[in-house]
């Protein structure tokens, strides 16, 4: 089992499966600096081996927002075949760069940048059912190590986005904002300084729409 930091009861986002959908999920809600828990069922990231092919080069980096890592490259591919039900092959030639991934390699390293922006990685952790709090989902049910365990996700501060916008068309700064958004937080029962990290990252990343 490996575990990146030190683990929590409670998380803002849980993200189950470190593939990487769920690793770049991860990095982007890590970078917005929200407490972001990846939980993978298999010991080893990338293991066992997924399907990767006919993967286009420029769609990948686009998504990726960066250049394919040699590592992660199994093999360059330029057309590819299909087959019809009755057998017959179609040969297709492509006019871009595709690839095969090493997703072993793919996988691990998609991890690791979202734990580099922040975010918590757990291995060998089978989520098997989802709590619910009120008709919605608020955490997960997790075997870790032979025992069951239950990580939440925290109680929303009701009324942040309203307070927000209102507060914006009276003029206020944003560093005015972030206080009140900070004791809202504070009265849900956050420490000053995860109050602070949390109204600061709110602010910073609310869609202002005044219209």
């Amino acid at each position: 089992m490996y575990l990146s930091k030190q683990l929590k009861s409670d998380y803002d986002i849980i993200v189950v499966g470190a593939g990487p959908a769920g690793s770049m999920a991860a990095r982007e809600a890590a970078r917005r600096k929200v407490e972001v828990l990846i939980l993978e069922k298999d010991r080893e990231v990338g293991t066992p081996v997924r399907c990767a092919e006919g993967v286009a080069k420029k769609d990948l980096e686009r998504i990726l927002e960066h250049s394919v890592l040699p590592g992660w490259v199994a093999s360059e591919i330029s057309k590819f075949r299909l087959f019809s039900p009755n057998g017959t092959p179609v040969y297709i030639n492509i006019d871009e760069i595709g690839y095969v991934l090493n997703r072993r390699l793919f996988d691990y390293d998609l991890a690791l940048q979202a734990v580099g922006e922040g975010a918590q990685l757990l291995t060998h952790a089978e989520v098997y059912s989802v709590l619910h709090t009120h008709g919605k989902i608020s955490g997960v049910k997790v075997r870790l190590a032979g025992k069951e365990e239950e990580i939440t996700t925290p109680k929303k501060v009701k009324g942040l986005a309203k307070m927000c916008r209102e507060l914006k068309s009276q003029g206020k700064q944003d560093e005015e904002i972030v206080q009140e958004v900070k004791k809202k937080y504070i009265e849900s029962g956050k420490s000053e300084k995860e109050a602070n990290s949390k109204a600061k990252s709110w602010v910073k990343h609310m869609v202002w729409d005044l219209g």
